[in-house]
């Protein structure tokens, strides 16, 4: 039976036409619409495409549809994929996630999203009512989890959902990601060396674009994060990991596999476009890797376009900071990238010992940084190390600190906090150079990230390092 009914957009209806078929002539309007735990959503179908899997069952080859989807007030995303043959010959027009034929993704542009695939507590289904040469018509309901570090949490119920898309193609919001490696990434049980996807969050923190997706496949918690520091202005330009500008994520669930290029690597990501809110760009490189196989792997033909939630320009001053660090994120060790403008620097004498104060702001003042070093001579070219001790000796770094407003999830929704360390891998701050109205140094060792109101409360930022520059 074919589907004709409304789709609710904000305050505006707009009615979905019959399909164009012989004798049934008249426009078809694409979108979704569905009520995630009793409120609607509704919004365009972004981008669609089909793929032929000649592995996903042993013998038994199934062509995919792929769907993703933007709510018309921007606030939520939705992506869907499920098998269209589904052996045996036969089967029913139903697809389900508990049959491992149906994977399912709902997020509100945040870090966490609601999912449904093969083994995650909850069960989607989506019934194909009916296709022709140019749309596809369907409606799904079931329940989806919200999955983090946590585990599972289950009973989040879809109602009432319905879909029209056209084959192969796109009429809403930028919502891209591609790149191909030298290793097969073993998404599920089909290995590819290509890997595709879709973003669920893109923010600006700390002057850094943080852009959070899901690669497709078939195994379930996949994640894939790209970070460019771009500074307050997203603007074209070419960006190196070398630098400390530039990081990249993707870990597969099912394999327990994380890679990582970070400054240790080379990845160039190249902004090509910035169209209001919205980025283009590619990128390439080599990948380090950690815990992945085929260490040096090239990352070659990547791209990506999205539109970025709530960005706002920021003036850049001359003088900045940042550094990067590995932190115990979801979904697993990852690479952070923070930035910033430089406000203020200070030369001070105490009678005793001789002080530097370095203070930066970044995020319109949402985000703060603070490094203070001190000497019983002037500050000079050299390293200073955290004592905690209220009479440091020496070359010392009495203070560094760093306040975001992005938020921990998986810490009981904390935001980031880092405080310095003394033991073991103290945090440390080495001066390149340094004049009357000029300072540059680097940042190295450890940091600790608060979740309650003393340091034992925290955890240590890991890897090993923090590399900074301002």
């Amino acid at each position: 039976m074919l589907l004709s009914y409304v789709y609710s957009y904000s305050c505006k209806a707009a009615i979905i036409a019959p399909p164009s078929l012989p004798g049934r002539p008249g426009p078809v309007v694409t979108g979704w619409q569905c009520a995630v735990d009793g409120k609607n959503y509704s919004g365009t179908v972004d981008t669609t495409f089909v793929q032929y899997l000649t592995s996903l069952s042993a013998g038994h080859p199934d062509t995919a549809f792929y769907c993703t989807g933007t709510t018309t007030d921007k606030g939520a995303n939705l992506h869907l994929q499920f098998l269209l043959n589904r052996y045996p010959i036969g089967a029913t027009n139903t697809v389900s996630s508990a049959y491992n034929q149906l994977q399912f993704a709902f997020d509100t542009c945040s870090e966490d999203l609601l999912e449904a695939f093969y083994s995650s507590q909850s069960a989607m289904q989506c019934v194909i009512d009916s296709f022709d040469a140019d749309h596809l018509w369907a409606h799904f309901s079931g329940t989806l989890s919200l999955i983090n570090l946590k585990g599972f949490t289950s009973g989040h119920t879809v109602t009432n959902g319905k879909l029209v898309a056209a084959w192969n193609s796109g009429d809403g919001d930028a919502n891209t990601l591609s790149y191909t490696s030298d290793v097969a990434v073993q998404d599920g049980p089909v290995p590819s060396n290509d890997v595709t996807g879709y973003f669920h969050s893109a923010r600006l923190v700390s002057n850094t674009l943080v852009l959070d997706g899901v690669p497709m496949g078939w195994s379930g918690l996949d994640r894939f994060r790209l970070l460019v520091r771009t500074g307050g202005t997203i603007q074209p330009g070419v960006y190196h990991s070398e630098n400390g500008d530039v990081g990249l994520c993707h870990y597969e669930s099912a394999f327990d596999d994380l890679y990582v290029t970070d400054s240790a690597g080379s990845l160039t990501i190249n902004i090509t476009k910035v169209t209001g809110n919205t980025v283009y760009g590619t990128f390439s490189g080599s990948n380090p890797v950690a815990n992945y196989p085929g260490a040096g792997a090239g990352i070659h033909n990547g791209s990506f376009a999205v539109r970025v939630r709530g960005y706002m320009p920021a003036v850049d001053s001359a003088t900045k900071w940042g550094f990067g660090a590995f932190l115990s994120d979801w979904p697993a060790t990852a690479y952070h990238i923070y930035g910033g403008n430089v406000t203020g620097v200070d030369l001070a004498y105490d009678g005793t010992r001789y002080y530097l104060n370095v203070d930066g702001l970044s995020d319109h003042g949402m985000s703060q940084f603070v490094v203070q070093l001190s000497s019983p001579v002037p500050i000079a070219v050299g390293s200073y190390f955290y004592q905690n001790t209220r009479y440091p000796s020496g070359n010392s770094l009495d203070a560094i600190s760093f306040a975001s407003y992005e938020v921990l999830p998986w810490y009981n929704g904390l935001t980031t906090n880092l405080a310095p360390v003394a033991y073991p891998n103290p945090t440390e701050v080495d001066i390149d150079s340094i004049s009357d109205h000029y300072v540059r140094g680097e940042i190295k060792g450890r940091m600790m990230q608060f979740t309650g109101g003393d340091e034992d409360g925290g955890f240590l930022v890991q890897g090993g390092r923090c590399v900074g520059r301002w």
